[in-house]
């Protein structure tokens, strides 16, 4: 008896970790034929084994990669579509994004211009393991998060962590460098 098993089907980034963003990633890197490649996708954005989905009929499968095909297109970086999600909660863990960038160490920078160079998407648990970190105290309009110390477990962590949280702070650093390439244009007229 072929028993039926329930499909989630991710419909935002919301609803994707890192870890299975990083998983879809790595399959458009190979040359697979395009049944075999959406094979793959599937299993990777919805957690099921690829030997479950062989079972299933192609046309089942197709309609699911036509549901997820938004994945593959660039996030929209208007404000009001991707507004920077300052914090957020991990496995029971509230995680705030760095207050204060002026009072940013050293470690800090020196870990993001590492990691960022190694490749945003290959090393993004590792960058949201800097941006993000767990709030030790609140006030009534801040908070403050745990000193940069930077491990393994930690990075590892933010595989788990939701796409849209990622995809807000890689759209928030893109606003700003689009702000300051027009500002530096401008200040840089004779």
């Amino acid at each position: 008896m072929n028993k039926k098993k329930t499909l989630y089907v991710p419909e935002g980034y919301q609803d994707v970790s890192v870890r299975q963003y990083k998983n879809m990633l790595k399959l458009f890197d190979k040359k697979l034929p395009e049944k075999e490649l959406s094979l793959l996708v599937v299993s990777a954005l919805c957690d099921i084994s690829k030997e479950d989905l062989e079972n299933a009929e192609w046309e089942g499968v197709n309609k699911v990669m036509n549901m997820v095909s938004w994945i593959t297109q660039e996030p929209d970086t208007s404000p009001k579509k991707n507004p920077l999600i300052r914090e957020f909660t991990l496995k029971g863990v509230e995680y705030g994004f760095i207050p204060n960038w002026t009072k940013l160490t050293l470690g800090e920078f020196a870990d993001l211009e590492t990691y960022t160079g190694l490749g945003a998407y290959d090393k993004l648990e590792s960058i949201l393991s800097v941006l993000y970190r767990p709030i030790i105290k609140r006030s009534v309009d801040s908070y403050t998060i745990e000193p940069y110390n930077p491990n393994h477990e930690k990075q590892q962590a933010m595989l788990e962590c939701k796409m849209d949280v990622a995809v807000s702070a890689m759209v928030f650093f893109y606003r700003i460098g689009t702000i300051l390439a027009k500002d530096s244009r401008h200040s840089l007229k004779p």
